[in-house]
């Protein structure tokens, strides 16, 4: 696995939202999150960051994780080695797993 972006957010008491990306810490800080060398971009957007903090409750703080798994990069290779072309890839959210593994058992 290897970080993308992470976002801090914190929604005040009085409901004022602050947020700190990754990329603002101090050098420090940083390399507590990235290995020294990787570069961690920006990809959340301001509407992502609205979003999240909309569902928290005041007084509380959140972490937006973007990661990238890195065992699907060999899958990508391997495919185009084989002289193939991946068209899409997505995650399935683990609510829906859960659903069609119920539904296969009640068959």
């Amino acid at each position: 696995m290897r970080f993308i972006d992470i976002v801090f957010i914190h929604k005040e008491a009085d409901g004022n939202i602050r947020t700190v990306e990754l990329n603002d810490l101090d050098p420090e800080s940083y390399e507590m999150f990235v290995p020294i060398g990787e570069h961690v971009s920006s990809l959340f957007t301001n509407d992502d960051l609205e979003i999240a903090a909309s569902k928290l409750a005041e007084g509380s703080a959140a972490m937006l994780i973007l990661w990238e798994n890195l065992w699907v990069a060999g899958i990508g290779k391997a495919i185009q080695d084989a002289g193939r072309q991946l068209v899409e890839r997505a995650q399935i959210a683990p609510k829906w797993s859960s659903s069609f593994e119920q539904e296969l058992a009640a068959e």
